[in-house]
């Protein structure tokens, strides 16, 4: 049985490869999904790209209304999560491209894991993700091995403050996680960030160790995938103060516990075993 999943699609001005994310989720091997998409006042053909697909696709592609306002990814993709119907939802970016076993393969993780918490227990499995040129070719096959990312902390609330580990476009969520998740209440945090540090607190993370994803690097991506090295981490000082605001910030705002003095220390002590792991 193929429970029905969400996949919730944030667009703004991705028509250069939009086309290509769309018909990699038509190549799921897991085929009982349905595409929610909301558009962020693209200028360029996006929206018409999104359009053609529903007419083609209806019971497969649903566009919500435009917002009334520029929204920015994180609270677009708030506004997705909230707009939300079915059990399970996944998060999807508009220039990434989805290996045709993702669905499949994390469905099973997360039903294994419903298996031993129980539906109502707010549960996320992401995964790996391969570092891809524009052309999809492949500059880096892991993620976390370039990123140096520890797996290990993701089921700690406070150090995942700390560092943002996962990234949104692998997450796939169950309802009870995204109750606890959303709305989305400051834009100092990413979605992927702010859902990810709210389950690890609630709930349980699950990484399936393999790339679902190709990653695609270009001159407009939001978040990028840095190579972690001394110039790098050395570039990254100046943002100290602002991250002390934003963790002060959170504090007052979420709704779990964030105990900043512990939350620098690991940062500090992350980062130096970041730069030194080989």
């Amino acid at each position: 049985m193929q429970y029905k999943v969400e996949i919730l699609l944030a667009t703004y001005n991705g028509a250069a490869y939009l086309n290509e994310q769309l018909q990699s989720l038509f190549s799921q091997t897991y085929t009982n999904w349905v595409l929610l998409a909301s558009d962020d006042g693209s200028t360029d053909e996006t929206i018409q790209i999104l359009q053609q697909y529903q007419k083609s696709y209806p019971d497969k592609i649903k566009l919500l209304q435009p917002a009334e306002k520029k929204l920015g990814s994180t609270f677009n993709f708030s506004r997705l999560l909230q707009s939300s119907t079915a059990d399970y939802l996944m998060l999807c970016d508009q220039d990434d491209f989805w290996v045709t076993s993702k669905i499949e393969l994390q469905m099973q993780q997360m039903l294994k894991m419903e298996t031993q918490h129980g539906k109502d227990f707010p549960l996320l499995v992401c995964s790996d993700l391969a570092i891809v040129d524009e052309q999809l070719q492949t500059l880096q096959p892991s993620f976390f091995r370039y990123r140096k990312q520890a797996i290990s902390i993701l089921n700690d609330s406070y150090k995942l403050i700390a560092h943002s580990t996962i990234t949104g476009c692998t997450m796939l969520l169950n309802k009870a996680a995204v109750k606890i998740a959303v709305p989305i209440k400051i834009k100092n945090f990413q979605q992927d960030h702010w859902i990810s540090m709210h389950v690890a607190h609630y709930g349980k993370i699950s990484c399936i160790d393999l790339p679902l994803v190709l990653y695609r690097q270009h001159s407009n991506n939001v978040v990028g995938a840095s190579k972690i090295n001394f110039n790098y981490l050395l570039s990254r000082l100046g943002y100290f103060p602002n991250l002390i605001k934003d963790w002060f910030l959170l504090k007052r705002t979420a709704a779990i516990p964030v105990p900043v003095a512990k939350v620098f220390f690991f940062k500090i002590w992350y980062n130096t075993y970041r730069l030194f792991k080989q």
